[in-house]
């Protein structure tokens, strides 16, 4: 359940660009929408999922204002051209808040296969390159065979760097 870490995404993105990764049907995008984020960027491989997502939005009322921006692409790639423009436009381009709450493993014809161990590193070290200075980002994952330490330490060596606090559950 993520109801508490919906909870911090609706506080902390009030004016804010966010990018809710491997979206499913974007319920932190809404939490995000609702807590008046400036922009929300949903992103999911599933095309599928993706309008779910654009209902949910429309269910709550959050379409109107047009803050909510579905894409529809595998992530690696999406964070792949983010990057580049946040080398091309600078802070600008950056977001003030990242949920990055990827699947153990799936599987596309575009893109191939994507485990989340194989791709921890990849993730963290993007995503901590597009937060902005005083940034927040909530990182998950539900590998239940994979080490929570492997995963906390990755994200140590990216965001603390940073001086960016993580928040150890």
């Amino acid at each position: 359940d993520q109801r508490d870490n919906r909870r911090r995404i609706s506080l902390a993105a009030a004016n804010e660009r966010v990018a809710n990764l491997f979206a499913f049907t974007c319920s932190f995008s809404i939490a995000a929408a609702a807590g008046g984020a400036e922009i929300v960027f949903s992103v999911d491989a599933a095309n599928s999922v993706l309008n779910i997502g654009k209902q949910n939005f429309l269910i709550n009322n959050l379409t109107e204002e047009g803050r909510g921006k579905f894409v529809c692409e595998d992530v690696r790639k999406w964070l792949n051209r983010q990057s580049r423009r946040v080398v091309e436009l600078g802070d600008c381009a950056k977001f003030g808040v990242i949920v990055c709450d990827p699947p153990v493993f799936s599987s596309t014809k575009e893109s191939g296969t994507f485990h989340v161990q194989e791709n921890w590193r990849f993730l963290a070290e993007n995503c901590s390159n597009l937060l902005t200075q005083n940034g927040q980002v909530i990182f998950s994952t539900n590998h239940r065979a994979g080490e929570q330490k492997f995963y906390l330490n990755i994200l140590k060596e990216f965001f603390i760097k940073q001086n960016i606090r993580l928040i150890d559950f």
